[in-house]
């Protein structure tokens, strides 16, 4: 096992070279469900490291802060702010103390803190500079896969389940209700490198389908307004639980809080997942003067 040297932009974090990243995934998978999003930050690192994603522990190896970050025109992710932070903490005064210290953290950039648990916000809170502000964007529940006896959903007459491609990505991204078209490269980038499942008419027409994004959970589950109301998603949450669960990683979901009507629950509930007691923030740091939206 390597050890990481101390980063030279910081007394208060240690840089973890992309080599260890599996030693950290391990270490972490002790945390979770709190731990899941950093998890699947870092396994998307091992997949592509096209992502180029920095990570950061206060200690290694058993540290108590995780802080990924991926930065604007660096890599195939797309950030919505200057940088976007992923953390994990199983201590508030430790995550506190690298907030306020550490130069990793460069307060006069817009940042989007991509989902964290929502009993950090105060430390969040308590560590921005006075002239700065905070803008809580969307909060949402986790739900993990629990029960592979409800796996079972197949594929109705007439259609079939393939993995996605790089040419569906603009119709993936075009139903996504946060879709931007300079989220394209990231979304083509996540198809080529990631596990997909779609299902298809005999023709070939793309009807519904699901990804494991980049922070590794499930995302973008959506059917065609055309072909609802037959099952068409429980079938392509199913296939693709079904290769997370292959794959050696854990299945699992945000359900934004304001979910329509339950639809979301209900259609996880079908195929095995329950919800956690974890709740994410997904919070905009905007330095005073500057501003953060999603367009």
């Amino acid at each position: 096992m390597s050890s990481p040297q101390l980063n030279c932009d910081s007394d208060f974090l240690v840089r973890v070279p992309t080599e260890d990243y599996g030693i950290l995934i391990d270490y972490l998978s002790s945390q979770t469900p709190h731990s899941l999003k950093v998890i699947g930050h870092l396994v998307s690192n091992v997949r592509s490291p096209e992502w180029k994603t920095r990570v950061y522990v206060d200690q290694w190896p058993d540290c108590s802060v995780v802080v990924c970050m991926n930065d604007k025109n660096i890599g195939a992710y797309m950030p919505l702010g200057e940088t976007d932070v992923y953390m994990h903490a199983t201590s508030p005064s430790k995550l506190k103390n690298v907030l306020t210290n550490s130069n990793v953290f460069d307060w006069s950039k817009t940042m989007f803190f991509d989902g964290f648990d929502k009993s950090l916000l105060p430390v969040l809170k308590e560590s921005i500079p006075n002239s700065a502000s905070l803008r809580v964007d969307v909060e949402a529940d986790i739900y993990r896969h629990n029960d592979t006896g409800k796996l079972q959903w197949k594929p109705p007459e007439g259609t079939f389940l393939s993995a996605l491609t790089k040419k569906n990505a603009a119709t993936v991204l075009k139903n996504w209700k946060f879709g931007c078209d300079w989220m394209l490269p990231e979304f083509e980038h996540v198809i080529e490198t990631n596990i997909t499942s779609g299902l298809y008419s005999k023709e070939g027409q793309l009807l519904s389908w699901a990804m494991l994004v980049f922070y590794g959970g499930i995302g973008n589950v959506h059917t065609l307004e055309t072909h609802r109301r037959q099952g068409f998603s429980k079938v392509v949450l199913a296939d693709i639980t079904r290769k997370i669960l292959d794959d050696g990683v854990i299945p699992w979901a945000h359900v934004e809080d304001g979910d329509n009507n339950g639809v979301s629950v209900r259609m996880l509930q079908a195929v095995g997942y329950e919800k956690t007691c974890v709740n994410q923030v997904f919070v905009a740091f905007m330095p005073a003067g500057k501003t953060l939206v999603w367009e």
